[in-house]
C-alpha cells in the first residue's frame, strides 16, 4: 500500500468512527438545505453573467479594432508628412530661380489697411475684444 492509500484509509476510518451512530440532526439538514439553495441561486445567475461578459468582450474587441484602424491611419499620415517634409515641397508649383518677387507699387502702398479704419477699442479677434 502506498503512502496516499494509507492516509486515505486512516481518514476514512477516523471519519467513520466519529460519525458512526450519530444521525443527522434537523439543524444539520436545514443548514445543508440553505447551502444547496444558495448554490442553486448562484448557478441560476451564471447565464446572465456569461451573456454580459460576452457582450462586453465584443464591445471591447470592436473598440480595439477601431483603435488599430486609427493607428494605421496615423502611420499613413506620418509617412505622407515625412515624404512632404523631405521633398521640401510646399504643395505649390515650383519656383523658378530667375523669377524675382513682385515689386511693391505706389498704389499698393497707398491703400489703407482694414485695421487702421477700425477704432482700437473696437478691434476683435475671434470674437475677443483686443485692446
Amino acid at each position: 500500500m502506498d503512502w496516499f492509500a494509507a492516509r486515505l484509509s486512516i481518514a476514512v476510518y477516523d471519519t467513520n468512527r466519529e460519525f458512526r451512530g450519530k444521525r443527522m440532526s434537523a439543524q444539520n439538514i436545514s443548514g445543508l438545505a440553505d447551502v444547496i439553495r444558495q448554490a442553486k441561486s448562484a448557478l441560476a445567475g451564471i447565464p446572465s453573467v456569461a451573456a454580459d461578459v460576452k457582450n462586453t468582450t465584443a464591445s471591447v474587441l470592436s473598440k480595439v479594432k477601431q483603435v488599430q484602424a486609427l493607428v494605421g491611419d496615423l502611420k499613413s499620415a506620418e509617412a505622407e508628412l515625412d515624404g512632404v517634409l523631405q521633398s521640401g515641397a510646399n504643395g505649390g508649383p515650383p519656383l523658378e530661380a530667375s523669377q524675382e518677387p513682385p515689386a511693391a507699387s505706389a498704389d499698393t502702398l497707398a491703400q489703407p489697411s482694414p485695421v487702421s479704419d477700425v477704432a482700437p477699442e473696437r478691434l476683435t479677434v475671434n470674437g475677443v475684444l483686443q485692446t
